[in-house]
């Protein structure tokens, strides 16, 4: 998980990542002083939510939100400010809008909703003391092993004490399938299927294993068909 803050008071920055720490410590939180560097930043690593002032100088926070709007998997904005101007007009890019002075109870109000919004669009994962918010969509496949499980993601692997059934219920119907028993897969990047392994399209060959060929081929036969 996470959370970029964009406030031109570097006071208000250290009050709100003192919240979120508090909140979840294991939250990843980047903070920007404008919204420009935010923009910027937002496009060398995406977020899940932005905690976005409204009243700053060069572009204001609610025509950055509308930019942010516009990208792949766009964050929630959570606009927090002092200006009353936007409270409506906020509503059409922003999640929710929060007036200063920020409480640290009605900003885990806000957290806790936000996070129960992107829930169906994230996995998340319990290691190492921490939970890890993984987008979906950046879930290659996840690998059973002894008493472990490894989910293996386009840039990071992260390993915990679960079940490939358990996973398996917790994510879009269809979207994955089993090739082999100590494997589940996400179909969006299959790239060959051959007669005893599969190839990713970032190079991992999977085993196919004699048992689960045909329903796996049939699964992923209706997944094409339903793609543009």
């Amino acid at each position: 998980m996470r959370i970029a803050i964009c406030d031109d008071e570097q006071r208000e920055l250290s009050l709100l990542q003192g919240f979120v720490k508090k909140f979840n410590s294991c939250i990843d939180v980047s903070l920007f002083l404008s919204t420009e560097s935010l923009l910027d930043g937002i496009n060398k690593q995406p977020c899940d939510i932005i905690l976005l002032d409204i009243e700053m100088d060069g572009l204001n926070g609610f025509a950055a939100a509308k930019k942010l709007a516009d990208i792949n998997n766009p964050p929630l904005v959570v606009f927090v400010t002092n200006s009353s101007e936007y409270t409506y007009r906020g509503y059409e890019v922003a999640f929710r809008y929060l007036p200063k002075p920020v409480g640290y109870a009605i900003l885990a109000e806000v957290l806790s909703a936000a996070i129960a919004k992107i829930a169906p669009y994230k996995f998340t994962i319990n290691t190492n003391g921490c939970s890890h918010v993984i987008p979906i969509n950046e879930i290659l496949y996840f690998e059973s092993f002894g008493h472990n499980l490894a989910v293996h993601t386009k840039a990071n692997e992260f390993v915990c004490r679960m079940k490939l059934s358990e996973v398996e219920a917790l994510l879009p119907v269809n979207n994955f399938a089993t090739p082999h028993k100590s494997y589940l897969v996400n179909l969006d990047f299959v790239n060959t299927v051959a007669e005893n392994e599969l190839s990713l399209t970032v190079g991992v060959k999977i085993p196919i294993s004699r048992r689960c060929k045909q329903e796996f081929e049939q699964v992923l036969f209706r997944f094409v068909r339903r793609q543009p």
